[in-house]
Formats: structure tokens, C-alpha cells, sequence
């Protein structure tokens, strides 16, 4: 409910008072002035308000002019009163914020106009006072009612409501918009699959108030979705042409109203892990998506989506992060915030900042960054984090470049976030910490280096190599593909209370497909990064390691290894469709990952079957020969 800002809601106000002509005897039974005194008709206001020391009423009525004086005086009284200070009128409005010395209690309202006064009706006025300096403002509630203890923050400062609801700060207004911080068990309203937890900054308005919505989402569904980075564009791979937004429409979005279809009578989430978008195509004359472009193709989801900032979700024309995040901010909200759902705190960090040198307007930059988090957003997470009192609940953190490396056997942290040990030293004090990135278009889990209370999930991308590989478009893949040969998809968490289970599901295969298996003796020797007679090569792309990986020779348990591998079936791809297009970037390279097993048969021609067992005790097997 608006708590009225500039607008004074009076239909549906309980018991409306109404003075008008058509009073009794043609007298104002208050002052005893006559019809013919009267010089505003058809007043109308309400009959209990509640209030903050800084907010405005709207009356409305017949005859208001200019010079016109509003002055609030007790019911019971015969005190001089309070003048309020009118901010703007028309003939049938008068707007004017209510007097700074105003308390609570009954008060009766009176229009001045030269030495004349008329009484416009009384009613009684309860009245938040606001802490000196605040600039921003409102009400938490929920059906109506004033919800205590809910954090509320600008992006610098966490600030709770109070026992009416109500928040203040003393604000900046630096990054322009204000948000809610959800408890849990609690919605916010959803419009085109955007969750409405903030609001822009407006000149000349301080009040912003948040309507929640009771819910039990202790047990529910995360879907979670790395560099979707869809546009207008068709990779020089993919044959017949066709735009990566059809692809993505026709493969992803179809991919999840048939995963959100299984789940019916759940609760559903998603949270998107940056690049949504690709900053290249932002102003491109054919080809031009930017983010307005991604939100209206993802408006009917099928569930809330919360989102990260990617290094490509900037804006090409503008330099330095703060500059180049604009549009994100207006379109999609804070890069970086917190939420609650069931037992489990979000907490949603931006660690790209966006140099893009040599941009201008109308002019694209060289699109660089660094990856880190900024020591505000330090600060503000561990103001956030203070406020979680449970430290064995759940911690999930959403970043959008990871913090491990995928290419050794062992934890190894990216040395591209330039400060990734502050951040893991965030979460010190927190027993189950649980990090979702992407950035990598790879699938690996893996702890962080020194500290067993973190699992990183580094969540393969939506669009694979950019959508240079995929199947039913260039015909080398059984699957379209991410570079270390991880199906194009997304992970799915299913979550009751604090126990969460997960898996990863590639875009149009089932769930049940959770690795691919190479007779390497089939495989041509330039698709190859090893040559090992009789080699079965296992690729496991959500592994980690509480997984099990078994290889069986004529129904007898052989030797096993984990190894740093490349996918020969992306290599494939690489070789023989990529780089005869010309094309240079990094679509064109296989990446490097630790998800690979090998197993070496003694005979070419034996019976060969893999066995793959989940963390969660599930096994899938593929007979290989």
C-alpha cells in the first residue's frame, strides 16, 4: 500500500469524511459558518492516517487557488495551530506536507485564504517521527499491516523497519535505487519474471515502500543458469543461419517449461549468473540486444529470476564499472544484494569491474575489465552477513566469475579475481558455504583452496561456446556443447529445508545423462590429447568428489584415474567446424578439466561398461561396448 506520497488515497479509505454543500442547515455545526462563507466545496479526506514526519497530503475539493494556506489546529482546542507548507494546487487539489511540529492525535484541517479560514473536516493522525537527514524512506507490510525487523538498504547502508513497519536512512542515493532485503518465508510481487525486492530513486521522492507476501518456501527448486548471452546474432558455425535468440527460445526456454512442468506445486526460483547479454552486440545495427531485448524474452519464465552482473552485461559506450553498470541497474536492479528463501541466505556479489577503455559515446570500448570485489561491496557484505544469526544455515553466494580453477586435480584458486582470499574469508565464521559462478563456460566443482566449509559450483553456460556448438546445427555433436565438452545447460538445486540435492541438466537431454564415455580407439589421433592404446576416457561433468567412478572389464572392476583432460568430441568440433570459419576466439580451443577418468582395457575388443555413482548415491552406467 502507497503510503501517501503525494497522492492522498482516498477511495476505499475506512468511514471517508465528506464536507460539503449539502451540509445540514447550511451551517458547519464546528464553527457555525454559513454556505455562503465557504470558498472550497467537496472536501474530502480520510479519517485516521499514519504518517511520517516528512510526508504529503493530497485533499481533494472544488475552489482551490493560488495563495491558498493549509493549517492544522486540535480537535479539542483552541490552540493557534500548525501552518503545513502547500507544495503545489490545482482548483480541485491541494498538496502540501504536513507540519514538522505535528503529533499525533486529532486534528481538525483548515484552508486559509486572506483573513478567512474554512475547516475542510478532522481526523486523527498518527505520526512516525523520521531521524534528522533521512532522504529515503517507507513502509514494509504485508496485507496491510507493518512488518517489524525487515532489513532494508541503498547499497551502502542495512537499515531494519521498526515496530510499524517503517524504515529511514540517511542516504547518499549513490547507486540509485533502494531494496529489500527478503526473509524468509516471505515473496515480494513478480512482474515479467523480475522479483520486485527494489525500487529506482526518484527526484523529489523519498517515500518507497514494499508490499511481502506470506509463503513456506522451506522446500523448493533453485534453477540456476550461467551466460545465457543471447542477441540478434548468428555464429558463423551454425547451419541453417538462425539468430542465437531463436536458438535459445527453441532450446533453453522450451527446455525449462518442461523442467518447471515436472516440479508442479513447488516452489520455483532462478538465479542467472551474469552475461545475459553480450556487450558486442549492445548497438549493433542488425543485430542490436541488450538487456531491455533479454528481459522481454524471458517476461513468461515461469519463475522469479535474480540476477548477477557479468562482465558482458555493461554498457559498451561508457567507461569505469559505475558508469558502464547503469543500465543493468535500471533494468535488472543492485549488482550486489542479499535475499532469504527457506533456511538458505543468498548473497549476490558483482566481482567484474568493467574498465572498457577508449569508450565513448557512440563509440564502443575496448570492452576490459578485472575480476574482484570492490572493498564497498566488501563492506556492505559483511555488514549483510552480520545480520544472519544462524552460521550453520545454508550460505549461497552468487558471483559471476569463479574463484577456483577447473584444470587441476586439486583446489587451485583463480588468479584472476585479484582478491578471491578476502572474499573466501568473508564466510570464515559460516559452516556450509555453497559458490555459484560461471564466466568459464565450463562445469567444475571444487573447494577453495585452505577452507573445507566452501563448495564451489562453477555452473556450465546456457549458450555452451557462445552458441557456435549446437546440435541440429552443425552436426558434429550429440549434444551441443560447452568447451570442456559439458553439454550447454544449466543445474538444477532441489532444496528441503537445510538438506539440498543437485544436478546438472543439459538442454534438451534428460537428467539421467550425466557424463559421456570414449572408446579413445575410435577416435581420430587429431581429436586426441593422448594416445593410449585401448583407452576408455569417462567424462564427467558434474563431478566432484564425493562422486564414484567405476570402469568394468568383462564384468570385472578395473583400474581408474582421474586426470586434467580435453574433451575429444569438442575437439572435434574445434578442428573440423570452428576453425575453418576463420574465426579466432575461444570457441575455437578445448578447454582443459579435471572431470576426466581414465581406464585402459586389455583388449580392444572386450565388453565395457562405466558406472558413475553421484554424491547423492544415484548411479548412471553406459555400456561402451
Amino acid at each position: 500500500m502507497k503510503l501517501f506520497n503525494n497522492v492522498l488515497v482516498y477511495m476505499g479509505i475506512i468511514a471517508a469524511l465528506c464536507i460539503t454543500t449539502g451540509c445540514s442547515k447550511g451551517q458547519n455545526s464546528e464553527n457555525g459558518e454559513t454556505e455562503s462563507d465557504r470558498f472550497i466545496t467537496s472536501a474530502v479526506l480520510g479519517s485516521d492516517y499514519s504518517l511520517n514526519t516528512v510526508d504529503t497530503i493530497t485533499i481533494k475539493g472544488i475552489g482551490f487557488q493560488a495563495g491558498d494556506g493549509i493549517k492544522f489546529k486540535p480537535k479539542d482546542s483552541d490552540d493557534q495551530g500548525l501552518n503545513a507548507s502547500v507544495l503545489t494546487f490545482t482548483s480541485t487539489a491541494i498538496t502540501f506536507t504536513i507540519p514538522t511540529n505535528l503529533t499525533s492525535g486529532y486534528w481538525n484541517i483548515y484552508c486559509l485564504r486572506d483573513s478567512k479560514e474554512q475547516l475542510l473536516g478532522w481526523a486523527k493522525f498518527t505520526i512516525n517521527t523520521l531521524p534528522a537527514g533521512t532522504t529515503v524512506f517507507g513502509k514494509v507490510t504485508c496485507q496491510g499491516t507493518g512488518l517489524e525487523g525487515i532489513y532494508v538498504s541503498d547499497g551502502v547502508k542495512i537499515v531494519r523497519t521498526d515496530i510499524t513497519g517503517t524504515y529511514s536512512i540517511a542516504s547518499a542515493r549513490k547507486h540509485g535505487y533502494v531494496f529489500l532485503i527478503i526473509p524468509s518465508g516471505y515473496e515480494v510481487p513478480v512482474e515479467n519474471s523480475l522479483p520486485g525486492f527494489w525500487q529506482t530513486l526518484k527526484d523529489g521522492t523519498k517515500e518507497y515502500n514494499f508490499t511481502l507476501n506470506k509463503v513456506d518456501n522451506s522446500n523448493y527448486v533453485m534453477i540456476v543458469a550461467a551466460d545465457v548471452q543471447v542477441g540478434n546474432s548468428t555464429p558463423g558455425t551454425i547451419t541453417p543461419r538462425i539468430r542465437t535468440s531463436v536458438i535459445c527460445s527453441s532450446g533453453f526456454l522450451t527446455d525449462i517449461d518442461s523442467l518447471i512442468d515436472t516440479y508442479s506445486g513447488k516452489k520455483i526460483y532462478s538465479l542467472s549468473l551474469g552475461d545475459m547479454t553480450h556487450d558486442t552486440w549492445w548497438y549493433e545495427s542488425a543485430t542490436m540486444w541488450a538487456i531491455p531485448q533479454y528481459k522481454n524474452m524471458v517476461k513468461d519464465f515461469g519463475c522469479p529470476i535474480f540476477h548477477v552482473m557479468g562482465n558482458h552485461d555493461n554498457d559498451p559506450y561508457l567507461t569505469g564499472d559505475f558508469n558502464a553498470e547503469s543500465t543493468y541497474k535500471k533494468e535488472l536492479g543492485p549488482t550486489f544484494y542479499s535475499f532469504n528463501i527457506g533456511s538458505t541466505h543468498y548473497l549476490v556479489l558483482d566481482n567484474v569491474q568493467y574498465i572498457n577503455t577508449g569508450g565513448a559515446q557512440g563509440i564502443e570500448g575496448s570492452m576490459d575489465y578485472t575480476c574482484g570485489v570492490t572493498s564497498e561491496q566488501l563492506n556492505w557484505a559483511k555488514a549483510d552477513l552480520a545480520t544472519v544469526t544462524d552460521k550453520t544455515a545454508p550460505l549461497v553466494v552468487a558471483l559471476h566469475a569463479p574463484l577456483t580453477e577447473s584444470a587441476y586435480l586439486s583446489p587451485v584458486r583463480n588468479s584472476e579475481v585479484t582478491n578471491s582470499d578476502e572474499i573466501a574469508a568473508l564466510f570464515d565464521q559460516f559452516s556450509n558455504v555453497t559458490i555459484l559462478s560461471g564466466h568459464a563456460h565450463t562445469n567444475h566443482n571444487s573447494a577453495y583452496p585452505g577452507r573445507s566449509n566452501i563448495l564451489e559450483h562453477n555452473c556450465g553456460a546456457v549458450c555452451g561456446a557462445l552458441w557456435y556448438n549446437v546440435k541440429g546445427y552443425n552436426g558434429t555433436e550429440s549434444f551441443g556443447a560447452c568447451r570442456d565438452g559439458a553439454p550447454m545447460g544449466y543445474t538444477v538445486y532441489e532444496v528441503s529445508g537445510r538438506n539440498v540435492s543437485w544436478y546438472y541438466k543439459g538442454s534438451r537431454l534428460t537428467k539421467e545423462r550425466q557424463f559421456n564415455a570414449y572408446d579413445m580407439n575410435k577416435i581420430d589421433s587429431k581429436y586426441k590429447d593422448k594416445v593410449v592404446t585401448n583407452e576408455i576416457l569417462v567424462n564427467v561433468w558434474n563431478w566432484d568428489s564425493q562422486w564414484s567412478v567405476k570402469v568394468y572389464e568383462n564384468g570385472n572392476s578395473i583400474n581408474v584415474t582421474q586426470q586434467v583432460r580435453k574433451d575429444p568430441d569438442y575437439t572435434k568440433f574445434a578442428v573440423d567446424v570452428y576453425t575453418p570459419t576463420g574465426a579466432t576466439g575461444s570457441s575455437g580451443t578445448t578447454a582443459s578439466s579435471m572431470h576426466f577418468f581414465s581406464a585402459v582395457t586389455s583388449s580392444s575388443t572386450s565388453s565395457v561398461r562405466v558406472d558413475v555413482t553421484d554424491r547423492f548415491g544415484k548411479v548412471y552406467s553406459k555400456q561402451i561396448r
